[in-house]
């Protein structure tokens, strides 16, 4: 039996940020690349906390007379919904 004849099916390069040149994005890409686990490891951790820093300040500009822990069932009711926030309000009284 003679193997399937592979069909190429090249796909043109898509960038993953529109606002970002095709040429820069794969420096970007090939540098991320040619870091050591360790280093892209804790560039994820700033990263991660760079964009929850992000997230309360964002919070806290749209409600600026809310207590801590208002912010926190807010943040539950708009990451997953009503029932969850409510549930975690009345865990923390």
């Amino acid at each position: 039996m003679l193997p399937l004849a592979h069909k190429s099916t090249f796909m043109a390069y898509q960038t993953q940020s529109p606002d970002t040149d095709e040429r820069i994005e794969r420096m970007q890409f090939a540098r991320l690349r040619a870091m050591p686990p360790s280093e892209r490891y804790v560039r994820g951790l700033v990263l991660v906390d760079e964009g929850l820093a992000a997230m309360w300040k964002g919070l806290e500009r749209r409600h600026p007379n809310w207590t801590r822990s208002q912010l926190q069932i807010e943040w539950v009711r708009i990451h997953y919904g009503q029932d969850l926030a409510n549930r975690y309000a009345e865990s923390v009284k």
